[in-house]
């Protein structure tokens, strides 16, 4: 019996070479009530016309939604708005999922009504070559509840690995901003505050492709300060709600997580005298001054704050950067199976074993 229907929300810009990956990953589900969302965000390249192809040919299950160029955020608040599922994730779609998701998700709801449902995710190449998992929701696992547990709010910001009740989302009004990058970042602490009660499952379905060319893998430009606009939309939405002051402290460790240990550090490790880095501390220390008392940071995480604050820039990159450079590499060029045996824990290591790639 399938009697929950699953809406999956694929925002499209110029990823002809992945799409139909994608697609295929949602067919190849042995769960068969499900909608797929594909939003074409304006797409020059032949994503349009791969995208008319699908839709022509599963016009039962598939449903085009045309937009201009407004990003991703633009592109999944449109998806949500078509969709008509009782539950809806997204899944961009470079990625790709594996076999077992959906019917797992549905496992687990048809026991409980949860708000959220959050799982892990793999790692691959390009190519989508798995080569390491992600436990993103750290320790966590089973039924949660974010009124009681406030720490749940400094789970990752991946807009992915999560399925969310459609009804309670729209009646929360939540709502990505539009034109900027990193639009996941204040919407999914904020959605996970709102939330009764969700599950974190103990398992990755999701494939994230590491691809030259995406959000968190660009070189730094203007559009990296676009943080900056994502982290005050943050700060407004829980103004907004009165929850403010109860979760500032989570919110400043989400500040530190994403604007400094991932935009920044990202920005350092391309070119460590960018002037991205100061306009950034600047922008982020004057929003949040006693940013390096922040409750949550461990001693070595306040070494590494300490020296972006100081603007030590150089430092950092040959203490940190540098580092995370050549693993990066070593990621990179290392055949995907000595990288496997070289750096999976025996856990992983089963757990890869009980998958299989889509090509």
């Amino acid at each position: 019996m399938q009697n929950i229907k699953f809406s999956i929300i694929v925002p499209v810009y110029n990823i002809s070479e992945y799409i139909e990956r994608c697609v295929k990953s949602i067919f190849m589900q042995a769960y068969k009530n499900i909608e797929m969302i594909l939003v074409n965000d304006g797409s020059t390249d032949e994503s349009g016309e791969i995208l008319e192809k699908l839709e022509k040919e599963n016009p039962e299950c598939i449903k085009v939604v045309r937009q201009e160029n407004r990003g991703a955020g633009a592109a999944r608040n449109h998806g949500v708005r078509h969709a008509t599922g009782d539950f809806f994730m997204f899944v961009d779609g470079d990625d790709y999922l594996l076999p077992g998701c959906i019917p797992r998700l549905y496992d687990c709801l048809n026991k409980k009504q949860y708000d959220i449902v959050l799982f892990n995710l793999f790692t691959a190449k390009e190519k989508g070559r798995i080569n390491t998992v992600q436990e993103i929701n750290g320790k966590m696992r089973g039924e949660q509840f974010p009124g009681k547990n406030k720490t749940l709010l400094r789970i990752p910001t991946l807009p992915v690995c999560k399925l969310y009740r459609r009804e309670w989302y729209l009646n929360n009004q939540i709502q990505f901003p539009e034109k900027i990058i990193y639009e996941d970042v204040p919407i999914v602490p904020f959605a996970i505050s709102r939330a009764g009660r969700i599950f974190i499952l103990d398992e990755a379905f999701y494939v994230y492709i590491q691809r030259k060319g995406s959000t968190m893998h660009r070189k730094p430009d203007k559009k990296c300060l676009d943080i900056i606009a994502s982290i005050r939309y943050l700060i407004e939405l829980f103004e907004e709600a009165g929850e403010y002051e109860r979760y500032r402290d989570e919110i400043e460790n989400i500040v530190i997580h994403t604007a400094f240990f991932q935009v920044l550090e990202n920005i350092n490790m391309s070119d460590y005298k960018s002037i991205f880095q100061e306009i950034l501390v600047d922008s982020i220390q004057g929003i949040f001054p006693g940013i390096l008392e922040n409750v949550f940071l461990t001693e070595p995480e306040k070494q590494r704050l300490r020296l972006l604050l100081d603007r030590s820039f150089k430092e950092y990159y040959y203490k940190y950067g540098f580092r995370k450079k050549l693993r990066n590499w070593i990621r990179e060029h290392l055949p995907c199976t000595l990288y496997y045996w070289l750096c999976l824990s025996k856990r992983t290591k089963r757990s890869l074993e009980k998958t299989y790639e889509i090509t």
